[in-house]
């Protein structure tokens, strides 16, 4: 069988190859054991430049195969990825061989997280003596560090001490690694090569990030060392990073000075910035600093402010009812904003934020979960930029909501939009009028994706998920025959019709792959790891 099994996947291998599909996924085959692992290592085709595994919870994987992994990298290789998270009969010092084996890449990733015996600082030793003799070329760097409670100080400096001038990606993950203090954060800090492009870390629960450690003198010497000339004014972070993605989320001790900081000190080449902050203990004048700092370049926004009580509605208006947001460049694309969780918002703050969304969004997702003060006003202020194609809106448990206010909303959203994600789930006030309302509206468009979220809410039978088809069955045929942008969806004396029941089918996936990041690391509805309870009849939903 076994051998069977090596010819179907190595004709199956070649003919991927022949494609260019280079990506191998055994995530999860927890039954695999060192005997299939090493007939499909085997079959394998030579010779391969680009090669991504993911052994992800292959928990009978033993260091034997990681000795026939070794065996099969070419010397050709140039890419090399591999995800170990769980692999629970792995060792260190066959993480340390696997290491040790790599040839001269141009790119390499790994992913060692939440093993039973972590790694140690030692491994990382090792892996900077690799980088430092075989990998002068190196230009991407990826490393998963989550979990690996052993790691410390030493161990990141002694790989922060080799990262090579060639780097243009890096991506660090520091969540949970407790032992890694302010000081090794410095030495990060000081050691980043001054041309990286694609900044990506992980800092969650992390020491205060500590970029401002290197002085400028230093980083201006690094640059006419390179190029003969000084063109870097920002000393946070290398000044040609064009992508930066920084996690911060449950930094208790981070403040805010060191946030403003960070806002004053983005590149000004940024092109698209992501900041998480979750259970932060953010201030208002925070959110202005980061919203009125944005670098002129900027295409790509996203901040999550999730389950941050100290947030009020003067974190969104800047006075007199102006929103801080208007600030943001013109030339803005995708912008993704989560408030989930911030109680301390209510109608004044979203209009605020309506009125001040960049005229040119192309794609555009709010998140008000858990929101519980916000109203029908709120919705009645937010005003959906013309030159948005792309809409998402989470409004999940905003009990206090009805139809009404989502027919406002409704209202106002541009006849050009082609996708939309609507979660309205646990809004108890809500009646199939409110789909009824979203149907006519996309009667009038070119829609190629439409989703509405409703579970949860039992004046809506069925309590479930409604498709496009649905949605747009609701309206009348002749309803939208002189629809324009702003006409009355819900006529005063609106009555409700026959009830009609919404399959509770699985979600349909959203379609845009720029929103699929936000709805994992929102955790929103759309997937299958959470279906709440339908919450009593007229009862509003618990604090959660």
């Amino acid at each position: 069988g076994a051998q069977r099994f090596a010819r179907e996947f190595g004709s199956l291998l070649t003919h991927l190859k022949s494609r260019g599909l280079l990506r191998l996924s055994m995530s999860g085959c927890s039954a695999l054991t060192d005997i299939g692992m090493r007939h499909m290592l085997k079959a394998i085709p030579p010779p391969v430049e680009r090669l991504k595994l993911n052994l992800q919870g292959i928990r009978m994987m033993t260091d034997e195969i990681l000795h026939h992994l070794i065996a099969v990298l070419h010397p050709k290789l140039k890419e090399f990825a591999v995800v170990l998270d769980g692999c629970t009969q792995l060792t260190e010092p066959g993480l340390v061989a696997l290491v040790q084996a790599l040839p001269a890449l141009h790119s390499l990733g790994l992913g060692v997280r939440h093993l039973p015996r972590p790694v140690t600082s030692q491994w990382l030793v090792v892996l900077s003596q690799v980088l430092r003799t075989s990998m002068p070329q190196l230009s991407s760097l990826s490393l998963n560090l989550e979990g690996c409670t052993q790691v410390t100080d030493m161990g990141l400096k002694k790989v922060a001490e080799v990262l090579p001038r060639t780097l243009r990606e890096l991506e660090l993950s520091l969540h949970g690694c407790r032992l890694v203090t302010e000081a090794g954060m410095s030495q990060l800090a000081e050691s980043l090569p001054p041309f990286v492009e694609k900044l990506t870390m992980d800092l969650s629960g992390a020491p205060p990030l500590r970029l401002l450690s290197k002085p400028l003198a230093e980083l201006q010497e690094d640059m006419e060392e390179s190029t003969g000339t000084v063109t870097m004014n920002h000393p946070l972070i290398p000044p040609t990073v064009t992508e930066l993605d920084l996690n911060l989320r449950e930094g208790r001790d981070l403040t805010n000075e060191t946030i403003r900081d960070l806002a004053t000190c983005l590149p000004p080449a940024l092109t698209k910035f992501s900041l998480g902050l979750r259970q932060c203990p953010v201030a208002d004048g925070s959110v202005m600093a980061l919203a009125m700092s944005a670098p002129a370049a900027l295409r790509e926004l996203t901040l999550a402010f999730e389950l941050c009580p100290t947030l009020t509605d003067a974190a969104l208006a800047a006075g007199r009812g102006v929103g801080v947001f208007q600030a943001l460049p013109a030339t803005l694309e995708v912008l993704d904003l989560s408030f989930e969780g911030c109680k301390n918002l209510t109608d004044t703050g979203i209009r605020a934020l309506g009125s001040s969304l960049p005229p040119q969004l192309r794609v555009l997702s709010l998140s008000f979960r858990q929101c519980f003060r916000i109203t029908d006003a709120s919705l009645s202020g937010l005003r959906t930029p013309k030159s948005v194609t792309t809409l998402r809106m989470d409004l999940w448990g905003c009990w206090q909501l009805t139809d009404r206010g989502v027919a406002r909303m409704v209202e106002g959203w541009p006849l050009g939009v082609t996708s939309v994600d609507l979660v309205v789930s646990r809004c108890v006030e809500l009646t199939e009028v409110a789909l009824r309302v979203v149907g006519t509206w996309g009667r009038a468009c070119s829609l190629s994706h439409l989703a509405v979220a409703c579970d949860g809410c039992p004046k809506i039978p069925g309590r479930g998920w409604a498709g496009k088809e649905e949605v747009l069955a609701l309206a009348p045929p002749d309803s939208v025959s002189k629809f324009e942008v702003g006409t009355p969806l819900l006529p005063p004396a609106t009555k409700l019709g026959t009830p009609v029941r919404v399959a509770s089918a699985r979600p349909p996936k959203p379609a845009d792959p720029l929103l699929e990041k936000s709805l994992r690391s929102s955790q929103m509805a759309f997937g299958d790891a959470y279906h709440p309870p339908a919450p009593h009849k007229g009862a509003a939903p618990e604090d959660t």
